[in-house]
C-alpha cells in the first residue's frame, strides 16, 4: 500500500465532481447513506431545507460559510412562520445543523456548522441540580442512624453498607468507584496503620497502579470490622466474597455487591419503620440514590473541592511505589547509596550526529480554518461514504484495491491542503483503513466505519498534536490516551474498546516507521501509560547522579551536557523535544533575590559566583500546543548548584560559535557547531545512563513525572511545615523550608493575590508543566497526591 509520504495526484477526483447538483440528487445520496434526517417523519423538512440550500451552490459544490449558514437559518425560520408552524430560533438552528452535518458526509459538500454560544461555569464540587441538596442533607443525617442499626441488628452486610457509605461521605467516591473498589478489596489492600490501597482502574491486572490513602477513622473502623469478620490469612483473599464467588469475574462481583448493598439498605429502611429511634429515609430510597447524595458530603466537612471530587470517577490518580513518609537517613548516618555511586565511574558517549537547525519549530494553527477539527471529521465521513458508494466488494481484488487506493490518495491530498502535512493523524487513519479493507482477510466496510468513527472522536481531532505524528513523543501518547479516558460521555465499555483500537492503530503506525522509540500502550490492556512511570526518582537520587556527572567539573564536556539534561528534565519538567529546540537566547540568566523576580544585584556569600545569586529562566518558545509555550523558573525548581553550571555551559557554547546570533546557536549540539542535536539523538544517548543508575523502568519522560510530583509536595510542605517533617527526604535541599517557600511564593505571585483562597494553585502548576488543564497533571503526572490527600483529610 501507499507509504506515509505518499502525495496524491489530484485534489478532488471521483464521480461526484462535475455533476450538476440538485435537491433530489442530494436527497437520494442522503437516503443511500441512511442519514437520520431522511427518516419518514423528517424527510419533508429536509427536502425544504435542501431547496433553500441550492441557491448557495457554486462550481458544483456546496460550501456555505458562517454568514450564509445564518442567512439559511433565518430563511428557514421565516418559511416556517409563514406556514403557521413553530419557528423557535433554537429549533430551526438544530434542524439546519442536522441537515448540514449530514451533507458534509457527501464528497462535494463542505459546510461550516452553526455554533451556539455556551455559558462556561466555574467547576464546582456542588451538585448541579438544586433538588439534590435535600438528598445530601438526608444522607448526612442518616449516617449515624445506619451505624446504630448495624451495631444493634448485626446484619451480615451491615458493615459493608457502613463502609460503602463512608467511602462516599468521607472520600467523595462515586458509586462506580465504591463498588469496584469493594469488589477488588483484598487483605493486602488494607494496612495496619489505616492505609487503604485503592486500584486506580477497575481492572485486575498487575499493571494497574494504586492510590494509597490514609483513611479517616470511620472508614477505618468499618474496614477493620470487615477484615476481622473475614479472618483472611492470604494477602490475595477477597474480604467480601466466598472462595466460590471469588473465582467469578469482576463484573459479576460488582453486580452481586450492588444487590447486597441495596438489600441491606432496604432492611434498614424496614427497621426504621418499626423503630422510632432510627431515622426513616424519605428522599434516598435506594442504595444508588444514597451513594449519589453522600458523594457531595466531603465539601460540607471543609474538604477543598479538588480533594472532594478526586475519587469521584475513574481513572483515579496513580501513586508512586517509592516510600514517601517515615524515617529517613539522618545526616550522621552513612549514605549507602552515595557511597556506592561514588565508587563507580560514569562512562558516557556523545550523542549520534543527528542534527537539526537550532531553534524551536512549532506548527501554527492560526493559519488553519477556525473549524479545522470539524473539517477533519467531515473528511473522514466523506471518505467512508465514497468507499461505500464507489467500490464493490470484496476489497481484496486487484481492481477494488486500486479503487480504494485512489480514493485514499484523493482524500489525503485534501488533508494535506488543510493541515500542511502528509503525516497527520487522519492521514494515517486512512492508511490504516486501506490496510484493514484490502490487506487483511474479511475486511468489512461497516467494521472499518465503526473503527474510524471511534478513533476520529472530535475531542481527539481538537488536539493540535494530531497535525503531524512525526512530532509525537511519550507526552503526546499520554495526552491522547488521557483524552479518551476523560470522555465522560462514553460508556466505560465503549471507552475500553476505543482504547484497544487506538493501541492497534499505534502498532500499525509503528510498522510504518512512526512513533519509533516511544512507549506505546499494550494491546488488550486498558491501563493509562502514566501507571508505568510511578517509580519516580527521588530528589536524593537526582542529586547524587548530578554529582557523579559533574565530579570532574570539565566545562563543555559530554558529562556536563548530560548533567544539564538531567536537571532540565527532573527539575524543570521539560520534554526531550523542547530541550532539543532550545537556543542560547532561550536561557536567560540574571541576578536574583529570593521571593522576588526583580533584577537586583544582591550579595550572597553562599552563591559562590561573585556574591550574586543567579536566576535562570528557560523560555520554551514553541511546542505541540499553545500551552507548551511557557517560561520556566529553573532557579526556583532546581538545586542551587545547577544554575552556575548552566551559566558556564552557555558561556562555553557561545565561545564555540562567536559569530552566530544567540538564537542561531543550539543549547545542546555538536562541539564547535551551532546545530542542535535532534531529540532522538539526545534520548538514545542519555537512556542507558538513566537505566543503569536510576532503574530499568526510568526513561527521560519519567523525569517530567518526578518534577511534577516533587513540586506538588514542596508546595504543600510550604503551607504546612509539619507535613514537611514527615517526608522521607525532608533533609534534601529542595525540601528545606526556605526552598519550599520560594516555590510557593513564585507560583502564587504569577496569578496575583488570593490564588490559594481561589483554589487555582494547581492550574498554575499545569501551566508550568505545559498542560492545558490541571486534570492532566493530577491524573497522569502527579504520583504523590495520595499523601497530600491524606494530610488534607486529617486537617479537615
Amino acid at each position: 500500500m501507499a507509504t506515509v509520504n505518499r502525495v496524491p495526484d489530484n485534489e478532488y477526483g471521483g464521480s461526484a465532481m462535475g455533476m450538476s447538483l440538485s435537491a433530489p440528487l442530494l436527497m437520494g445520496q442522503l437516503i443511500a447513506i441512511k442519514a437520520t434526517v431522511c427518516g419518514v417523519n423528517r424527510r419533508e423538512e429536509t427536502e425544504r431545507i435542501l431547496d433553500m440550500i441550492m441557491p448557495f451552490q457554486a462550481d458544483d459544490r456546496i460550501a456555505l460559510d458562517s454568514d450564509q449558514v445564518e442567512q439559511l437559518i433565518q430563511t428557514y425560520r421565516s418559511a416556517r412562520q409563514a406556514a403557521g408552524q413553530t419557528y423557535r430560533r433554537e429549533e430551526c438552528r438544530r434542524r439546519v445543523t442536522q441537515v448540514l452535518e449530514a451533507l458534509n458526509s457527501l464528497p462535494h459538500c463542505y459546510n461550516v456548522l452553526p455554533t451556539s454560544p455556551q455559558v462556561l461555569h466555574r467547576p464546582t464540587a456542588m451538585p448541579q441540580r438544586g433538588e439534590l441538596l435535600q438528598d445530601i442533607k438526608e444522607a448526612q443525617s442518616l449516617r449515624p442512624h445506619i451505624l446504630q442499626w448495624c451495631r444493634q441488628r448485626q446484619h451480615p452486610d451491615g458493615w459493608l453498607l457502613i463502609l460503602a457509605l463512608s467511602l462516599a461521605a468521607r472520600l467523595g467516591m462515586g458509586e462506580r468507584v465504591i463498588v469496584s473498589t469493594l469488589a477488588m478489596l483484598r487483605q493486602a489492600m488494607v494496612a495496619e496503620d489505616s492505609w487503604l490501597s485503592i486500584p486506580s482502574q477497575p481492572i485486575e491486572l498487575p499493571q494497574v497502579g494504586w492510590y494509597s490513602l490514609r483513611v479517616p477513622h470511620d472508614v477505618w473502623q468499618a474496614l477493620r470490622a470487615i477484615r476481622t469478620r473475614a479472618k483472611a490469612s492470604s494477602p490475595d483473599t477477597l474480604l467480601l466474597f466466598s472462595e466460590r464467588d471469588a473465582e467469578t469475574t469482576l463484573v459479576k462481583r460488582e453486580a452481586k455487591l450492588r444487590k447486597r448493598l441495596h438489600k441491606a439498605f432496604q432492611v434498614y429502611y424496614k427497621s426504621s419503620q418499626c423503630d422510632d429511634k432510627l431515622m426513616s429515609p424519605s428522599h434516598c430510597g435506594t442504595w444508588y440514590s444514597l451513594a449519589r447524595a453522600a458523594r457531595y458530603l466531603p465539601v460540607f466537612t471543609n474538604v477543598p473541592p479538588l480533594w472532594a471530587t478526586l475519587l469521584a470517577r475513574y481513572p483515579l490518580p496513580t501513586g508512586t511505589t517509592r516510600s514517601l513518609l517515615g524515617s529517613s537517613r539522618w545526616r550522621s548516618e552513612p549514605d549507602i547509596l552515595n557511597t556506592t555511586l561514588a565508587k563507580s565511574s560514569v562512562s558516557v558517549q556523545a550523542p549520534e550526529t543527528l542534527t537539526q537547525e537550532p531553534g524551536s519549530w512549532e506548527r501554527e494553527t492560526d493559519s488553519l480554518p477556525e473549524d479545522w477539527p470539524r473539517q477533519l471529521k467531515n473528511t473522514v465521513n466523506q471518505f467512508l461514504n465514497t468507499i461505500q458508494s464507489e467500490v464493490g466488494t470484496p476489497y481484496t481484488t486487484s481492481a477494488n484495491r486500486q479503487a480504494v487506493e485512489s480514493i485514499v490518495q484523493q482524500y489525503q491530498h485534501t488533508l494535506t491542503a488543510l493541515t500542511g502535512t502528509q503525516t497527520s493523524y487522519v492521514h494515517l487513519l486512512l492508511d490504516w483503513c486501506y490496510d484493514l479493507l484490502c490487506c487483511q482477510t474479511g475486511g468489512k466496510w461497516i467494521t472499518v466505519r465503526t473503527y474510524l468513527s471511534k478513533l476520529s472522536h472530535i475531542s481527539l481531532l481538537e488536539l493540535p498534536a494530531i497535525l503531524d505524528m512525526q512530532e509525537w513523543d511519550d507526552d503526546t501518547i499520554e495526552e491522547v490516551q488521557g483524552t479518551l479516558h476523560s470522555q465522560e460521555s462514553l460508556e466505560s465499555t465503549t471507552r475500553s474498546q476505543t482504547l484497544n483500537l487506538m493501541q492497534r492503530f499505534f502498532t500499525f503506525c509503528a510498522e510504518l516507521g512512526l512513533l519509533e522509540g516511544l512507549h506505546l500502550p499494550q494491546i488488550d490492556i486498558d491501563v493509562p501509560m502514566s501507571t508505568l512511570r510511578t517509580e519516580i526518582i527521588t530528589p536524593r537520587e537526582a542529586e547524587l547522579l548530578w554529582n557523579l556527572l559533574t565530579h570532574n567539573n570539565v566545562t563543555g564536556s559530554t558529562h556536563h551536557m548530560y548533567a544539564l539534561l538531567l536537571a532540565l528534565g527532573c527539575y524543570g519538567g521539560l520534554r526531550i523535544s523542547e530541550i532539543a529546540n532550545l537556543t542560547l537566547k532561550d536561557v536567560q540568566i540574571e541576578p536574583w533575590v529570593a521571593f522576588s523576580d526583580n533584577l537586583m544585584d544582591t550579595k550572597d556569600p553562599d552563591s559562590g559566583h561573585d556574591g550574586l545569586t543567579l536566576a535562570c529562566w528557560i523560555i520554551v518558545q514553541g511546542g505541540k500546543s499553545p500551552a507548551a509555550r511557557r517560561r520556566i523558573p529553573l532557579h526556583v525548581l532546581a538545586c542551587r548548584e545547577v544554575i552556575p553550571s548552566m551559566q558556564e555551559w552557555v558561556q562555553e557554547r557561545r565561545r564555540q560559535c562567536p559569530k552566530k546570533p544567540l538564537d542561531n546557536i543550539a543549547l545542546f549540539g555538536p562541539r564547535n557547531h551551532p546545530e542542535a542535536y535532534r531529540k532522538e539523538a539526545l534520548s538514545r544517548a542519555i537512556q542507558p545512563l538513566l537505566k543503569d543508575y536510576l532503574g530499568k523502568r526510568v526513561d527521560f519522560h519519567s523525569l517530567r513525572h518526578a518534577a511534577a510530583s516533587w513540586l506538588l509536595l514542596r508546595l504543600h510542605a510550604a503551607q504546612h511545615p509539619d507535613f514537611a517533617e514527615s517526608l522521607t527526604f525532608r533533609f534534601d535541599e529542595l525540601f528545606q523550608l526556605d526552598r519550599c517557600l520560594e516555590a510557593l511564593e513564585h507560583f502564587c505571585s504569577t496569578e496575583g493575590e488570593g490564588i490559594l483562597q481561589r483554589g487555582n494553585l494547581y492550574e498554575v502548576v499545569a501551566k508550568w508543566i505545559g498542560h492545558q488543564h490541571s486534570g492532566t497533571t493530577l491524573q497522569h503526572y502527579a504520583h504523590t497526591l495520595s499523601i497530600i490527600h491524606s494530610d488534607v483529610l486529617r486537617r479537615a
